[in-house]
């Protein structure tokens, strides 16, 4: 326990620190697909974060996606590259 007082208060042994996204693009099951921008580098990441671990406050969270095929299987299958020119 090295740093167990700073400035004669007592450290938390835990400090839970929360990621604050510029946006969010999607949701799945207990995740977020938080857009986080780099200051540093001014370019936007894209992670996958659990949703405890995300600041979201005073932002759209979006309805997730339902996995269910919305074309036909068979038109999944299909090869588009064979049949007459």
């Amino acid at each position: 326990m090295l740093c167990r007082y700073v400035h004669g208060k007592t450290v938390q042994d835990h400090c839970e620190t929360r990621v604050r996204p510029q946006r969010l693009a999607a949701r799945r099951v207990n995740e977020l697909l938080c857009i986080v921008r780099s200051y540093e580098t001014s370019s936007e990441d894209a992670d996958w974060l659990d949703e405890d671990k995300v600041d979201a406050s005073g932002l759209i969270i979006p309805e997730p996606s339902s996995s269910a095929l919305q074309v036909p299987e068979s038109e999944c299958l299909a090869n588009p590259w064979t049949g007459e020119q």
